[in-house]
């Protein structure tokens, strides 16, 4: 439930990454250290894992899902 509050908190918000992310699967955000994310709601909460957020990636458009410690709030 903790997580879920600061996800919730974080949306709308951007994030800055403070470290380069590869995506593992189809649906996550691969980024650079530096990139800038808006954090976004999940398209069915349901999917939402603790410790991941959803995002668009500003400097491209793409969206997906990243892992929340890999970024920090700007």
């Amino acid at each position: 439930m903790y997580m879920a509050l600061d996800n919730l908190l974080l949306l709308g918000s951007q994030v800055r990454a403070t470290y380069k992310y590869t995506a593992e699967d189809v649906d996550e955000l691969n980024f650079e250290s530096g990139e800038i994310i808006r954090v976004i709601e999940y398209d069915d909460p349901e999917e939402q894992e603790e410790g991941w957020l959803m995002g668009i990636k500003e400097s491209t458009g793409e969206k997906g899902l990243f892992p929340a410690n890999f970024t920090r709030p700007i």
